[in-house]
């Protein structure tokens, strides 16, 4: 996801924007987040100084902020719950899209958002959940979006979006 040519990537973030710091006395975050932690590799100490001016995000919601050394122009982080809590993991999908057009964002990019590990949503029944409401939302915005990708990175993921992403966006 960091090497997209994009207006924007999206990532999964816990409510700090996973900027914790020793002196924050924080519990450690659910996940690992390989994709939130190279792109903040890449995009170098301006994002995670942004970051850390954005103090919250709240469960399902996303912030935006510049992509700096990205080729992407923004990156919008989105908190993202755990099979456990009772906000559907669809909010994250949503709210991104709606900063995206806040921002005049064309062109988006996501990865699989809280499938599998900790979080545990399944990846099949989430990959249904996920496509239809993003479907559904771009049915009323689709003239405010050029090309929306949904990356994979695991073998488990690529299966599945393969099988189930025709139904909602068939060629």
């Amino acid at each position: 996801m960091q090497y997209l040519e994009v207006d924007a990537v999206v990532i999964p973030c816990d409510q700090h924007l996973d900027q914790r710091k020793k002196e924050d006395q924080l519990p450690p975050p659910l996940v690992n987040f390989e994709t939130h932690l190279l792109l903040h590799e890449e995009a170098g100490q301006y994002l995670r100084n942004e970051c850390d001016s954005i103090k919250v995000c709240p469960l399902g919601k996303a912030r935006i902020t510049g992509g700096y050394l990205l080729p992407a122009k923004y990156v919008i982080h989105t908190n993202a719950p755990n099979i456990d809590v009772p906000d559907p993991i669809e909010n994250c999908y949503i709210n991104s899209l709606r900063l995206a057009i806040e921002n005049n964002v064309k062109t988006i990019a996501f990865p699989c958002i809280s499938t599998g590990g900790t979080f545990g949503y399944p990846h099949k029944e989430t990959a249904h959940g996920v496509l239809r409401s993003v479907r559904k939302f771009l049915d009323i915005y689709h003239s405010h979006f050029e090309l929306i990708v949904f990356c994979m990175t695991k073998e488990e993921e690529k299966k599945t979006y393969k099988e189930v992403l025709p139904r909602y966006f068939p060629l």
